[in-house]
């Protein structure tokens, strides 16, 4: 909802050093909440736009599109938005957003063609904490965590998730599918994640 974000906009350019503590409270009471972050990418976008055309790309992009929203609406998801060719979306809790990761991945497997031209699949980072969520826009630390992981980090179809998320399962059999710990440099920050291995 942009009116959200115009109201966040002018509380922001209210505040000052004598109404910082008020103003920051009514934005947490407002916008703040504990969700499981997820933000998609689709693999060799770039790529595949200069062999195939971007008309020819952004058409797969909003067909599958289409598909991956009604999995994540299904799984009590929320799609904040879609920008460029990222999702980005918020879940409850951990393991919904992980079990729609996975049907997202799988969902695309079954019905992409073998054809090249057709071929379509995402990687995804997971993450979870505190996040301003104002409806059609989401900040905070696990945002940019899940930026990075699905963005920057993960390739192909693979799915990522930060530690909160991997302490948070509570399906002993999704957490063992999962390889050993990494760790990335954020902001001067060392980040633990996981590698999905189902």
């Amino acid at each position: 909802m942009k009116k959200e974000y115009g109201k966040l906009l002018r509380m922001l350019r209210k505040r000052n050093a004598g109404n910082a503590e008020r103003t920051d409270a009514a934005i947490k009471r407002r916008y703040q909440g504990q969700y499981a972050v997820m933000i998609t990418d689709s693999s060799h976008f770039t790529a595949k736009t200069k062999k195939y055309g971007i008309i020819h790309c952004l058409s797969l992009l909003v067909n599958n599109y289409d598909t991956l929203n009604a999995i994540i609406k299904r799984h009590s998801g929320i799609v904040v938005k879609e920008w460029a060719d990222d999702i980005f979306a918020v879940f409850p809790d951990c393991d919904k957003a992980l079990e729609c990761g996975i049907e997202m991945r799988e969902t695309l497997k079954k019905i992409c063609s073998g054809n090249e031209a057709d071929h379509f699949s995402i990687c995804m980072g997971i993450t979870f904490g505190e996040i301003l969520f104002l409806g059609d826009e989401i900040f905070g630390d696990p945002v940019n965590t899940a930026s990075k992981l699905g963005e920057d980090i993960a390739s192909g179809d693979e799915i990522l998730i930060d530690a909160n998320v991997y302490e948070r399962l509570r399906s002993d059999e999704l957490r063992a599918k999962f390889t050993e710990p990494g760790t990335v440099e954020l902001s001067d920050t060392s980040v633990t994640y996981y590698r999905f291995k189902g």
